[in-house]
């Protein structure tokens, strides 16, 4: 798809959906790829979403679904100029389990992440949670891990990522005497 014509903040979330399968003892992770892009022409401080729902499952020849789990671990890149950082995983992995067979529909979702543990020579290992990140341009991936005791259990999932700017001030909102001001809703390259 060419997105050269698509406002920019389209592309600051969206939702794919996965086919996750078990190996039984030998599981496959699934990755989901890109699901948000973020490419802002300033740092800003950015608020985020990240979620995971079940929407289907299927066994083997159509059976149930063996007892187990499935987990959604969420990679985010962060940048500002030439310089970025991959934060793997970002927060807490999001882990569903189920004795019979699981529930479809459920979710799990958060905007507030859990930093790994900031000093292994505390006495109390410390972590930090934070509700924003510092960023110009941001990428975030969901991987999925169905661990049954069944070869080819099979769950549909959707993996979905938003993000927005605290602040979104556009330079073409102080424009309103200017004749050449692009119509309201329209971006200047993405500022």
């Amino acid at each position: 798809m060419d997105y050269s014509s698509v406002d920019p903040w389209h592309l600051w979330g969206q939702s794919k959906q996965l086919i996750v399968t078990s190996g039984g003892v030998v599981t496959t992770p699934r990755t989901s790829g890109q699901i948000a892009r973020v490419g802002y022409k300033r740092p800003d401080t950015w608020s985020f979403l990240l979620a995971a729902v079940i929407v289907g499952a299927q066994g083997p020849g159509g059976s149930p679904v063996s007892p187990g789990n499935l987990s959604v671990q969420f990679d985010v890149t962060v940048g500002i100029g030439l310089s970025q950082i991959t934060l793997a995983p970002f927060g807490r992995p999001l882990v569903f389990q189920w004795a019979g067979v699981p529930t479809i529909g459920t979710q799990k979702w958060f905007t507030v992440a859990q930093s790994p543990v900031i000093n292994d020579q505390d006495a109390t290992p410390q972590t930090v949670q934070s509700n924003t990140l510092a960023a110009q341009s941001i990428q975030c991936q969901a991987t999925c891990i169905l661990q049954t005791p069944t070869n080819g259990d099979q769950l549909t999932v959707d993996v979905s990522a938003y993000f927005a700017p605290r602040t979104h001030i556009r330079p073409d909102w102080f424009d309103l005497d200017d004749p050449q001001r692009p119509p309201f809703g329209t971006e200047r390259g993405g500022r």
